[in-house]
């Protein structure tokens, strides 16, 4: 209340200024008074936008612009007559100013400006609400001129003349607050991505948002210097616009993010000699946080969740579906899938573990939607439990093993895997014949073969301290155990029993026991061909479901099923490991 009361009385303040003082007459009345509160606010603003950019403004100029924010807070009047009245390029210089005061000038105040960025990144929120407005073509026209001028931040760089571009200090300011129209996020990635391709396409060399300092890490990595990235990572809190943005059936932006866009390029900064100077050696490199927004609106598009966790396997649809089944084949034809971009291993960890029902079926090789060639793209299709992707066994693999360069990540997907293949035997039915029993143990088998075929590729491989990813990897299992994993296996399997939580527990300990035993054998081709903890994985699978029908864990009966399932681990791995160490 007392917000909207300092309200009104801006708008007293203001109604009553003579308006025509052309007129003969001095504090004459306003013929042409508004009737909007909020408009008068926006007015008041400006004046204070106006006097923080020249260094002029008060402690109390200060507190009256987080009032109006705050009691503005969604309204559209204000908002639109505000950035009417800054322009877009009068914004980015408020949203600098108040970024410059709060990181370097003014440190005891930051909240302040921590504060007044939310409430300027809510005010461009609401402004473009509505993209069929004419404020939002307007604005739009104005920022596609501002996004690519130079501005001056203080204190963001030790080179005296150093400059970012307009876009650069717009995801800045996005950043800071939320709430943003899908359409308002896409025009704005694609007018980013349109500025920085018509700027090599001049003949360039340097990238637009080109700097020469490092923006990563928790004291620079606030500053937006690769704002393509920036705004993606914006986009990731709206899984359904990511979905959108990165469908490759309507445009090619996953295309040119995974295989066209130099990253170096886009960030690359250069070596100064002390004291700075805008003349020094170029260094293409890339930022400590390269393809964090990327990354994170992937495993939005794909999975259908805002990021930054192992997602519970569900349902997806089609276009999810599709962008995961060409980002794979797209990293798989760069040759790029064994050692995967910076930054994005996490991401696809969280990922797959979402779509573990398919990749656990593709290495299986029974269905015949799955059973492809090897370096197949595979397809999508959907069918009444939702879309399903699968691309050749040597893709996944390949990708599969890129993860793999992160232990945990990659324990965490193979524990999913576990999970899976034990929720598949749980479904066998009770009166299930030898034929389909044999099946299932065999389709499990040859997955888990093919899972432990990229963990064995990567013990083998010196460029790892084997013990210590062991270690990582059986966290990555167990964690992977505490995870609200919600399987959701072949539609023609009914429910039939658990094997309980004690049977995994044990099970797992075994395995993990095994796993990391086997880091500490010599890495050679001989001894690949002794390893055998992923032997001892199906024998305690097959032999904690044989006891759980009844049969016991020593039962011929059970033993049967235990070789059968062995001879197709043993097969699925080795398959696995020798398609791997062939692209070498």
């Amino acid at each position: 209340m007392s917000d909207a009361d300092d309200g009104v009385e801006v708008a007293f303040k203001a109604v009553v200024i003579d308006s025509d003082i052309a007129d003969g007459t001095t504090n004459g009345f306003n013929g042409e008074a508004g009737g909007d509160i909020e408009k008068y606010e926006a007015d008041e603003a400006k004046d204070i936008a106006t006097r923080i950019d020249s260094g002029k403004a008060t402690a109390a100029d200060y507190k009256e612009l987080q009032r109006m924010f705050r009691d503005n807070s969604g309204n559209e009047a204000f908002s639109r007559t505000l950035l009417d009245e800054l322009g877009a390029g009068g914004m980015l210089r408020l949203s600098n100013k108040l970024e410059s005061l709060g990181h370097y000038d003014d440190k005891k105040h930051a909240g302040r400006y921590r504060d007044l960025e939310h409430g300027l990144a809510t005010t461009l929120a609401t402004a473009t609400r509505d993209p069929h407005s004419a404020f939002y073509k307007h604005f739009r026209d104005e920022m596609r001129k501002a996004g690519t001028a130079r501005f001056k931040v203080d204190g963001l760089s030790p080179i005296p003349d150093e400059k970012v571009r307009g876009y650069q200090s717009l995801v800045t300011l996005m950043q800071q607050g939320h709430g943003y129209s899908g359409q308002f996020l896409e025009d704005t990635a694609d007018d980013v991505r349109h500025a920085e391709e018509s700027y090599m396409r001049k003949g360039n060399t340097e990238s637009i948002w080109a700097l020469r300092d490092n923006f990563s890490g928790p004291k620079r990595g606030w500053f937006a210097n690769d704002p393509y990235d920036g705004v993606l990572g914006i986009m990731s809190e709206d899984p359904r616009t990511s979905t959108q943005y990165l469908d490759p059936a309507h445009n090619d932006n996953l295309k040119y993010l995974i295989h066209e866009r130099d990253w170096e390029t886009v960030v690359d900064h250069y070596a100064t000699p002390p004291g700075g100077t805008t003349v020094g050696m170029r260094v293409m490199a890339e930022d400590g946080d390269v393809r964090a927004g990327f990354g994170a609106a992937l495993e939005a598009a794909t999975t259908g969740e805002k990021p930054g966790s192992y997602h519970p396997v569900g349902q997806h649809t089609e276009p999810q579906a599709r962008i995961l089944q060409h980002t794979i084949n797209t990293l798989f034809s760069d040759g790029q899938a064994q050692q995967l971009p910076k930054n994005l291993s996490t991401p696809l960890a969280h990922v797959m573990t979402s779509y573990t029902p398919d990749t656990h079926n593709v290495y299986a090789a029974s269905d015949s939607k799955y059973d492809i060639d090897w370096d197949s793209p595979g397809e999508v299709w959907a069918d009444k439990d939702g879309a399903h992707m699968a691309v050749g066994h040597q893709r996944l693999a390949a990708v599969m093993r890129g993860i793999a360069d992160d232990p945990q990540a990659f324990g965490h997907l193979y524990g999913a895997e576990q999970r899976y293949a034990h929720d598949v035997l749980q479904h066998i039915p009770a009166d299930a014949s030898d034929k389909t029993i044999t099946n299932r143990i065999v389709e499990s088998s040859r997955a888990m073969g093919a899972y432990d075929g990229v963990r064995s590729d990567v013990i083998f491989d010196e460029r790892f301290h084997k013990q210590q990813w062991a270690a990582d990897f059986n966290h990555g299992i167990s964690t992977a155990y505490s995870t609200a994993l919600m399987f959701n296996p072949v539609a023609d399997l009914s429910p039939a029993g658990d094997l309980g939580a004690k049977a995994i527990d044990v099970w797992a300990y075994e395995s993990n026991k095994e796993h990391v035993a086997e880091a500490n054998v010599e890495a050679t081709e001989k001894n690949a061909k002794t390893y055998d903890a992923g032997l001892h994985d199906v024998e305690h699978m097959v032999r904690a479901w044989g006891d759980s029908r009844g049969h016991g864990i020593d039962s011929e009966w059970t033993k049967s099923f235990v070789h059968s399932g062995q001879d197709q681990y043993d097969w699925g791995r080795n398959h696995t490991l020798d398609t791997l160490r062939a692209d070498r």
